[in-house]
Formats: C-alpha cells, sequence, structure tokens
C-alpha cells in the first residue's frame, strides 16, 4: 500500500485513534475472531505465524500498485502522463520488490523463475488491456478521483465500542454529473 492520495476537494477528517484504550482491527482479522477467536489470538495475540508467501500474493499486490499508480496520474495529472508510464517496467520492479521482501521473511524461495516469468507475462497483457479499454472502465470527463487507499473506520461490535475495524477503499471516484461516491 505505497501510494495514498485523498483528494483536498474531499473534507473528510479522519478520527484519530487512542491506541492507549482503543485498537484497530482489519477486516480479515475481524473475520477471523468472528470464525474463531482461538485462532484470532495465536494469530494476532500470540504472533504464530500460520501463513506462507505466495506468488499470487506477490503478483496481486505488484499489479494493485501499478494500476493505482496509473490511474492517480491519469486523473491527478493527464492520460497523457499516464499512457507514458511505463507499466510493464513498473510491474516488474514491484514484482521483483515484493518477491525479494517475502523471500527474506521466510527465508527461502517459494516460486520458480518460470512462474515468476509466466505471471509477469499475464500482467503485462492485462495492463495493454487496462490500457485499450481505459476509457471504457475509467472515464475521466464525468469522473473525478476522490481517493487511493481511502481509510475507514467503524466500531463493528457495540459491545466493544473502543475496537475499531479500519479498512482500505482502493480507489474512490465521484460522478461530477450526480455527485455520486463509487
Amino acid at each position: 500500500m505505497s501510494l495514498v492520495y485523498v483528494s483536498e476537494k474531499f473534507n473528510r477528517e479522519q478520527r484519530d485513534i487512542d491506541f492507549t484504550k482503543e485498537k484497530i482491527v482489519s477486516y480479515s482479522q475481524y473475520s477471523k475472531y468472528k470464525k474463531c477467536p482461538k485462532s484470532w489470538e495465536l494469530r494476532y495475540v500470540r504472533k504464530e505465524k500460520i501463513s506462507s508467501p505466495s506468488i499470487y500474493f506477490v503478483y496481486g499486490t505488484a499489479m494493485h500498485e501499478v494500476i493505482q499508480e496509473f490511474l492517480h496520474t491519469a486523473y491527478t495529472q493527464s492520460v497523457k502522463a499516464a499512457e507514458a508510464l511505463d507499466l510493464q517496467g513498473m510491474l516488474l520492479t514491484k514484482i521483483k520488490s515484493e518477491y525479494t521482501t517475502a523471500m527474506e521473511e521466510h527465508g527461502e524461495h517459494f516460486s520458480t523463475r518460470e512462474e515468476l516469468s509466466e505471471f509477469y507475462s499475464d500482467g503485462c497483457e492485462i495492463l495493454k488491456f487496462l490500457k485499450k479499454k481505459r476509457r471504457l472502465y475509467f472515464s475521466s470527463r464525468d469522473m473525478e478521483l476522490i481517493g487511493v487507499e481511502l481509510p475507514l473506520q467503524v466500531a463493528p461490535d457495540p459491545n466493544r465500542p473502543n475496537v475499531f475495524m479500519q479498512q482500505y477503499l482502493d480507489l474512490v471516484f465521484k460522478e461530477k454529473s450526480t455527485g455520486k461516491y463509487k
């Protein structure tokens, strides 16, 4: 989640969390707790890692960040500037970076050169498609980019008002003609 952007036109104050009395949890933490409190305790209180690194996570994170950068540039600078971005180069750099970080955390390789190459190749095709069809999915005429990774906080359990679930909306747009947010 490297790119964070909130339009200055969007007057939304984020509530400060008092970490001495309050706790922030993610949706995945909250859903894990609702499903199995013991599993939640093992993962988040005792810090017992159960997960292993995944090429899907590496690839997904890299694609996510490249697409966000492309759209952020298109809406805050110009479509021409976004089209000029080297998306394939950005994707390769981000895949390498994410893979290296995950490998260092877990101490071993978890993918092959061939698999990484296949994921990169698929990603390049997706990015070409996005560039070609951008207007169809992301019109800059009637839409204004309000935020990238826009944080939302909510207390999901009325019995625990000091526990807040924090989520991030990948992209938030506002239709200029209707004023509706998407």
